[in-house]
């Protein structure tokens, strides 16, 4: 399947469209205060997301790897795994 290609018109279009929609947006939003609250509440929840799965991933990554007791002792089964403090 075969992809046309597009022009410096076909962009110029898209964007033209683009723009309109970004600068209509708000005055439709403003005209209907519930759709601000909407639009507020998405915010906030991707916002909450991220920074959630940022502290996660910063929290994994600076936390040394639990140490295993066994491994040092040479295979010891009774050895108790030690938890990181």
């Amino acid at each position: 399947m075969t992809r046309k290609k597009r022009t410096g018109e076909d962009y110029a279009e898209l964007l033209t469209k683009i723009k309109t929609d970004f600068d209509e947006r708000p005055t439709r939003m403003a005209a209907e205060p519930r759709r601000w609250i909407e639009f507020i509440e998405h915010v906030a929840t991707f916002g909450a997301r991220y920074s959630l799965g940022d502290a996660v991933a910063v929290c994994v990554q600076s936390t040394p790897p639990a140490r295993c007791d066994r491994h040092r002792r040479g295979g010891d089964e009774r050895a108790v795994r030690s938890v990181p403090v």
